[in-house]
């Protein structure tokens, strides 16, 4: 897979409560999002994500090349993380034509394929908008919570990684278009991740419905438009294994 990646921290933010890494070499990628509740005991909520996402890439390079135990690469990043707050957290990798992950709280991925999402990984929540979170308070969610993800790839099929912050703007229909668009534009995964991740900020400030106003509602929540937030994103092309010149640079047959 050949990816590519986008941050917009919230408005006034400066580095935001994200935090991903993408290793190709490994073909690898990680989110995390800290929890933004933190702030106000004055703790930096994503000081947290930040240092998972850190420890997950250090654990990754001590694991078997090409036999990456992901729900061990958790523990350990998590084991190795001093900061006090929360996050969730999405750590993948492509290997032998499938996709494996652990998935913790509300960040995760979907494939897009042939215009259609064979794939998205569901959402670990105790209630509406609390979602399953790793942390340094006991009473926090253990990695052993994670979710163990295994989805068979094709060659040409898009994955699209992030934060709440893209999946609480954005229907899944609209990610698609997003990259059916982007397809005929020539666009490469970075282009694509700036791409769906401007539109989730856009939709982040309107006042059209979004799958978290949706789910408010459904919760007995009034609320209308979109979810303001740091939003992450990872745009991934998966190619043919002899990975050519010409597999790396198209976006699939879509």
């Amino acid at each position: 897979m050949f990816p590519g990646s986008c941050y917009l921290p919230k408005p006034g933010s400066n580095r935001g409560d994200d935090a991903h890494f993408i290793c190709e070499e490994d073909q690898t990628f990680g989110v995390a999002d800290g929890v933004g509740g933190w702030a106000s005991m004055g703790v930096d909520a994503g000081e947290f994500a930040r240092q998972l996402i850190y420890h997950a890439e250090c654990a990754i390079k001590d694991e078997p090349k090409g036999a990456i135990n992901l729900m061990r690469v958790l523990e350990k990043a998590f084991s190795n993380t001093r900061a006090i707050g929360g996050s969730t957290a999405c750590i993948a990798a492509l290997r032998d034509e499938y996709i494996h992950a652990v998935n913790i709280g509300d960040s995760g991925f979907m494939v897009v394929r042939k215009g259609c999402v064979p794939f998205h990984s569901p959402v670990q929540q105790h209630f509406f908008n609390c979602p399953y979170q790793l942390g340094s308070d006991p009473n926090s969610d253990p990695p052993s919570l994670a979710e163990n993800i295994k989805f068979h790839l094709a060659t040409g099929d898009v994955i699209v990684a992030g934060t709440d912050g893209l999946f609480d703007n954005l229907f899944d229909n609209e990610v698609v278009d997003a990259v059916l668009q982007g397809k005929k534009e020539g666009l490469g995964s970075q282009e694509m991740a700036s791409r769906i991740a401007q539109l989730a900020q856009q939709r982040a400030h309107g006042d059209s419905d979004t799958p978290f106003s949706v789910a408010a509602r459904e919760a007995g929540y009034s609320f209308s438009g979109g979810k303001i937030d740091d939003i992450t994103v990872i745009v991934a092309n998966v190619a043919c294994a002899d990975a050519s010149d010409q597999c790396k640079n198209r976006m699939g047959s879509l």
